[in-house]
């Protein structure tokens, strides 16, 4: 027995949409706008961008879902 049609439509467009957001969220590497400590690896200042902005958007998501009463 197979998967559902809507599944197989999911993991299709699953690469479709992690596409999208690795190329909005993922900026290519410009020396110009990295600091000069992190000039000489390209490697770390991917990954130390995308940190950052995946760890800013998490927050802003958790604080979207708390009560402001709780705060």
């Amino acid at each position: 027995m197979g998967f559902p049609f809507y599944w197989k439509l999911f993991l299709e467009w699953r690469y479709v949409i992690f596409e999208r957001l690795y190329n909005t969220y993922c900026i290519s590497y410009t020396p110009d706008i990295v600091p000069v400590y992190l000039r000489d690896n390209p490697m770390k200042t991917c990954a130390q961008y995308t940190f950052e902005r995946g760890f800013r958007l998490g927050m802003q998501i958790a604080f979207t879902c708390i009560d402001p009463e709780k705060l």
